[in-house]
């Protein structure tokens, strides 16, 4: 008879090496009779029971109850306060909502409507044209003028001069012996003159309120001043 070392299994049949149940080598065969050697039995120490005492209870402390007295009336002195207020400012919240809702019953907000851009060219704007000076018409002025010397403007003529007042008021002056040319606005100008033996020089005009003409004659050592009357 042979027996299994693991399962302690014994097997009659002497032709199977392996045990059936856990595939384990087989012994030699198993003499029943043999006396078994029982291990001793082995003794484990029990957890000592532990005794437990009543502990007496702690009274509570006076201070406690002094806590309890302060703290409590605070609490319904804040919770009486917050209703208070409460109660006061709730009919308004209340009337304010209700005249909201009577002035604008069912009002739908209306759509935003955004200014569409404006193109950069409208945006520009044109700039203004200025507008071109009017230059008043003296070609009345053209004409034939004795000039007499301004300090004695009743006496004699001493020379003429003719004057050729054009529609741009460029004139053109000439005398006996000398010509020249220049130009006029408003009431005042001047014409450049030359004379044939080469003196030349410039002459300044001022136009009087009655028609006459002042002028001072300036260059080549000349300077002196007339006065010019159209001739009849």
């Amino acid at each position: 008879m042979k027996r299994c070392p693991e399962c302690n299994r014994t097997y009659a049949d002497d032709t199977i090496t392996f045990c059936l149940a856990d595939g384990a080598l087989l012994s030699a065969p198993f003499d029943p009779q043999a006396t078994l050697r029982i291990p001793p039995h082995r003794r484990t120490n029990e957890t000592p029971t532990e005794a437990f005492h009543d502990v007496p209870r702690r009274s509570q402390s006076p201070n406690k109850w002094k806590v309890i007295l302060i703290v409590v009336p605070v609490v319904v002195l804040l919770a009486a306060g917050a209703i208070a207020l409460w109660v006061r400012l709730a009919p308004q919240t209340s009337n304010s909502a209700r005249e909201s809702v009577t002035q604008t019953p069912n009002s739908v907000p209306s759509p935003s409507v955004l200014p569409s851009p404006t193109p950069d060219k409208l945006s520009v704007k044109p700039e203004a044209t200025p507008t071109p000076e009017v230059k008043p018409d003296l070609s009345y002025l053209t004409g034939v003028y004795n000039l007499y010397a301004l300090e004695n403007p009743s006496g004699d003529s001493i020379g003429t001069m003719t004057l050729t007042v054009r529609k741009d008021n460029n004139i053109f002056a000439r005398g006996k012996d000398w010509k020249g040319q220049g130009r006029i606005d408003g009431k005042q100008g001047y014409y450049d003159w030359k004379f044939e033996d080469g003196k030349n020089g410039r002459t300044t005009i001022l136009i009087n309120d009655n028609g006459t003409l002042q002028g001072r004659v300036f260059g080549s050592g000349l300077d002196w001043w007339y006065l010019a009357r159209r001739q009849k």
